[in-house]
């Protein structure tokens, strides 16, 4: 059974589906697959036999980032010097829709999903793309892509842009004071850890043999076409 929990940026290209996870480079993804055949559809209208795959973080990092822009959307930065908040933030696991863990939100589809790492030290977002529409979509032209758009979406609220200073220093205060490597959240989030765990892992092992490791291919089945792949 598959849960259409928020899942709004999903985009198609024949069987290949993206899914978008909000703080992991969700905007820059999205800003790329406009430029090619990819169509917006429902995570609803997901088949079986679709290559589904989407970009992950380390959950806490993803939390943090997540809670902080909730923060800056309320205008709540006030509310951080209370010590009964960050008590009240200490106990809680999911706050809104962008901090629902990666298998809750793929659950019913996760063997068909290739979770890729964002946050890989060996590869960028923009260089697993390019491997990745290079093995099951080889037909899209590399050269039509402008890899350099906008990676950051102007977020509707209209001081992110005014207060850069104060998100850092609120990411910051957040990552000292919450605990969230146990109780609740690590309960909640273990999965997600080990996922993103695994997915680093195999990814910065061996990105070719990773690429087609949920779809049922091997290297030998799989359609390659190295051109411009930095």
């Amino acid at each position: 059974m598959k849960y259409d929990i928020g899942l709004n940026d999903t985009y198609r290209y024949k069987n290949i589906v993206y899914v978008g996870v909000p703080k992991c480079a969700s905007t820059y993804i999205r800003g790329l697959l406009q430029q090619i055949p990819f169509a917006k559809t429902n995570f609803s209208e997901i088949r079986g036999d679709d290559k589904i795959f989407t970009f992950i973080r380390n959950p806490r990092e993803r939390y943090i980032s997540a809670l902080e822009q909730k923060i800056t959307d309320l205008d709540a930065f006030h509310l951080l010097r209370d010590k009964v908040f960050l008590q009240f933030l200490n106990g809680i696991a999911i706050g809104d829709d962008n901090m629902i863990p990666f298998n809750i939100r793929f659950k019913g589809v996760t063997e068909q999903t290739l979770f890729l790492p964002c946050d890989s030290e060996k590869h960028s977002v923009t260089n697993l793309l390019k491997h990745y529409f290079d093995i099951h979509c080889p037909e899209i032209d590399h050269e039509k892509i402008n890899y350099d758009v906008e990676r950051h979406l102007v977020s509707n609220h209209p001081g992110h842009n005014e207060i850069p200073h104060i998100r850092t220093r609120t990411r910051k205060f957040l990552d000292r004071n919450l605990y969230i490597h146990k109780g609740m959240f690590a309960m909640i989030h273990d999965e997600d850890f080990e996922t993103w765990k695994t997915a680093v892992s195999m990814a910065e092992l061996n990105l070719d043999q990773y690429l087609v490791s949920k779809y049922g291919l091997g290297p030998k089945t799989a359609r390659f076409k190295r051109k411009n792949i930095e």
